[in-house]
This record gives C-alpha cells, structure tokens and sequence, in this order.
C-alpha cells in the first residue's frame, strides 16, 4: 500500500464555504480602499481588478450552491449582499 502525501488528499469543499471565504475578501477589499495610506489604497485598487476579473461572477454560480446547501441560511446571504453592497444596486 501507498500512502498519499497529506497535500495530494481529496478535500471537499462546500459552495457554503467557498461563497463565505470569498465574500469575506471581498468586504477586507472594500474596506481597505478607504483607507488613507496612498501605498495601500494603490495596491487594493489594482486587488480589486484582479478581483472582479477572477471573481466577479462568484456570487451568482456560489449563491445557488450556498442556497442549495441545507446549512446555509438565506438570512446569511441576505446579510452577505446587504454588506457588500448596502444600496442593493
């Protein structure tokens, strides 16, 4: 028998996580633009960028998987958009 190396182990993620990680760096992005060191707001600009090319469209396909997930509450997901986007746009 051949043992696998811990790194190469099948990890099953959930949509529930994944929107919930993904979220959170959202919001630290959305916090950090405001904030008043010039170095960091440039560098959290160009984050976003990044951010919305890679992951822009995460939050349509993960909904679904987080809504379909028997754990996740849609009061959470409510509180999740309502925070990353308070005006509901």
């Amino acid at each position: 028998m051949i043992l696998q190396p811990w790194f190469l182990a099948q990890v099953h993620l959930h949509p529930t996580c994944i929107f919930l990680q993904v979220w959170e760096i959202q919001c630290l992005l959305l916090e950090s633009v405001k904030d008043e060191d010039i170095v960091i707001k440039d560098m959290v600009e160009l984050m976003m960028e990044k951010f919305d090319r890679y992951c822009g469209e995460y939050s349509v396909v993960l909904t679904f998987g987080a809504i379909l997930e028997p754990r996740m509450k849609l009061k959470t997901l409510g509180y999740c958009y309502e925070k990353i986007n308070p005006l509901g746009k």
